[in-house]
């Protein structure tokens, strides 16, 4: 019976033993658990502040980052309206009045010789007056110099002009007493005009167009990417500053944080600011250059064209029915108008026009009709081809009583101002001209004026003035969000 007493008892002393030794594991186990959860809040404790103070850095770096690609793309656009319309596109309508004046210098002459003494006077009243013009205008390109070649060819244009000057002066000395010394004085006067004046005044506007053309070109490249760039940029700031107020909401159960909402909706006001302030500029531009630019071009580029035909009409019949006057003048006229609209050219060219298809001939002026934009262009162009097709007709007449023997009638279609006349019509279709060329002018300096104005002057607060007042204030409230979290870690 002692036997059994005794397991009894040993397995008592067991049991009891598991029963006390459990407690004592337990106490271990949350002893554990509360040091890392000390040691992980004492981590978070110290990695706070470093991680608040590197948002910080960050933030102050991607601001820099979005100001410097915002204010790139603006000065692009800047650049690009400065080029195309206060450097290249006043030097080429100087160039191309220029020309014409000259080519209406000579003209004049011409008819004045025809006329002869006593009846020249309105002649060389044209001839002065266009010559006062041209000593403008070559003051007005020498003060907006630019481009390399510009300085030479507007030299070249002063010292040949006071040339061309002295030959005329001579020749209309000698007329009364030798005209066949007269006319070769004269004849060394158009040599002079047409190898060296014409030739440097289009040199000028050359230079200045192909300058034009690259900056719009540039900013066509450039222009898109920037403005890429800008909202990437601009979707960065965004991301970490969302990102910030999601740690700041966690870590520290601060749910709003008005500065730096404030500073999310400023990002938000800049990169739309710069965004639409360069999109605006992109198509202002593109306005300015495809639709009002290149019809300036081609219209100013016929008007001195027409000018110096129309002196070829008046110096073939000074020269008596001398082919290189009449060869010459048919040159020019192709350059304005391949072949001459007739009745039914015209009415197809104003179908062409309305349903905004091409004209069906080719030249200058087929280059503006089919460039019609503005209110009144369509009614300008069209009258100017119309008046050009009556002075072609007219042109067929004076030679046509030229060759019949009828010299005098010929210079009386030549220089009459009535209607029916050649001047009558060239008039008009110089008028028409002229309003065209206006309509587009206006257009084109009106579009230049609103990129600048988006942009911001002395007179208006534009993108380039917000600019820096919105990266100062988005910096600034940054700092001012995040400096109250990081004053509770010190």
């Amino acid at each position: 019976m002692t036997a059994p007493t005794s397991v009894a008892h040993t397995t008592t002393t067991t049991t009891s033993t598991v029963i006390t030794a459990a407690p004592a594991r337990g106490r271990t186990t949350t002893t554990t658990a509360g040091r890392a959860l000390r040691l992980r809040a004492a981590l978070q404790a110290r990695q706070t502040p470093d991680i608040l103070l590197a948002a910080l850095g960050a933030g102050w770096l991607l601001v820099l980052v979005l100001f410097l690609v915002a204010r790139s793309g603006l000065g692009d656009v800047r650049a690009a309206a400065q080029t195309i319309g206060r450097d290249a596109e006043p030097s080429v309508v100087a160039a191309r009045q220029i020309g014409l004046s000259l080519a209406d210098m000579h003209a004049s002459v011409a008819n004045a010789f025809l006329l002869g003494a006593g009846q020249d006077a309105d002649a060389w009243t044209t001839y002065q007056q266009e010559r006062q013009t041209v000593a403008d205008t070559l003051v007005t390109a020498a003060q907006n110099i630019t481009y390399p070649g510009e300085k030479e060819q507007i030299r070249a244009l002063g010292e040949n002009v006071v040339r061309y000057q002295d030959l005329v002066s001579q020749a209309a000395a000698t007329l009364p007493q030798d005209r066949a010394a007269a006319m070769r004085l004269f004849g060394q006067a158009d040599d002079l005009l047409h190898t060296q004046l014409l030739p440097a005044a289009n040199e000028l506007a050359r230079i200045n167009n192909d300058a034009l053309e690259a900056g719009y070109q540039a900013h066509r490249t450039s222009g898109l990417g920037m403005a890429i760039l800008t909202g990437l940029a601009g979707l960065v700031v965004l991301g970490l500053l969302v990102a910030i107020q999601v740690f700041l909401s966690r870590r520290t159960r601060r749910t709003f944080n008005l500065p730096l909402i404030g500073a999310t909706l400023l990002t938000l006001v800049l990169v739309s600011q710069v965004a639409g302030t360069l999109a605006a500029a992109s198509e202002h531009l593109r306005s300015a250059k495809q639709d009002a630019y290149d019809s300036v071009y081609a219209l100013t580029s016929a008007r001195t064209t027409s000018y110096d035909a129309n002196a070829d009409e008046s110096l073939w019949l000074l020269a008596q029915d001398d082919p290189r006057y009449e060869s010459s003048f048919q040159t020019k006229a192709r350059q304005i108008a391949d072949r001459p609209p007739d009745e039914a050219t015209l009415r197809a060219v104003q179908q062409a026009v309305d349903h905004h298809q091409p004209v069906p001939f080719g030249g200058y002026l087929a280059n503006e009709l089919n460039n019609i934009t503005f209110p009144g262009e369509r009614e300008a162009a069209l009258g100017a081809t119309a008046a050009w097709a009556q002075y072609a007709a007219i042109d067929g007449q004076i030679r046509g009583l030229e060759r019949s023997g009828d010299h005098a009638g010929a210079v009386a279609l030549d220089i009459g101002t009535a209607q029916g006349q050649s001047n009558w019509a060239f008039d008009t279709y110089d008028r028409f001209l002229t309003q065209t060329i206006t309509i587009n002018q206006q257009a084109f300096e009106s579009s230049i004026q609103q990129v600048f104005d988006d942009l911001g002057g002395t007179t208006r607060i534009g993108a380039d003035t917000l600019l820096p007042v919105l990266a100062l204030l988005i910096a600034g409230l940054i700092w001012l969000g995040l400096q109250p979290r990081l004053a509770e870690y010190r």
